[in-house]
């Protein structure tokens, strides 16, 4: 919800007539974590994760020993003020 909101923010500055968009694209974060144990942590208190999609973390039992690492997609954008 806050990436959606945040995309809804920024549509409107440009809409606006505030900013103008100079760039964009994506940059990839990742995340290493040291076992499932850690990971079910992390997704519990993570505002990003908020848990498992169904069924995910069964297939995660085989590496449940670790590392395991989370790789994620962040889109971004440059904006100039007008």
């Amino acid at each position: 919800m806050r990436d959606a909101a945040a995309d809804d923010a920024i549509e409107r500055l440009k809409t606006a007539g505030l900013f103008r968009s100079v760039r964009k694209g994506r940059v990839w974060h990742e995340n290493l974590v040291g076992d499932l144990g850690a990971l079910d942590g992390y997704a519990k208190t993570s505002s990003r994760y908020e848990g498992y999609v169904r069924g995910e973390r069964t297939k995660l039992l085989p590496f449940k020993n670790g590392p395991l690492s989370l790789r994620r997609s962040i889109r971004y954008e440059v904006l100039q003020r007008l």
